[in-house]
């Protein structure tokens, strides 16, 4: 599935991929639009499985503070996926936290 791109203010696009990375797991990343017409792209998150999640899947979203939210298809601790929230940290870089994870009643 090929999720959508969203725009922030500042016109960057986000997007996740289901598969690649570090891990092979799917990232969620940033496109920045360079001088000319390209564009430059940076992995905001890998994603690596287990309790942190894996292929992500379907659109992100941001908040009024700019951190991203999105779900992973597998991982958490029952490896039913997982509703993951990314936000900015002050001097670079993305802090991920786990929302929720579904258990085995909610299969």
């Amino acid at each position: 599935m090929l999720a959508g791109l969203i725009f922030d203010r500042a016109g960057n696009l986000y997007g996740a991929t289901m598969q690649g990375g570090n891990y092979g797991l799917g990232t969620v990343f940033e496109l920045t639009p360079t001088v000319g017409g390209g564009w430059t792209e940076t992995v905001l998150y890998n994603f690596a499985g287990g309790a942190d999640g894996a292929f992500p899947y379907g659109n992100l979203i941001f908040d009024s503070a700019g951190s991203l939210y999105g779900t992973n298809t597998q991982g958490g601790s029952y490896e039913h996926g997982t509703a993951f929230e990314l936000s900015p940290r002050e001097g670079g870089g993305w802090t991920e936290k786990i929302l929720h994870e579904p258990d085995e009643a909610d299969k």
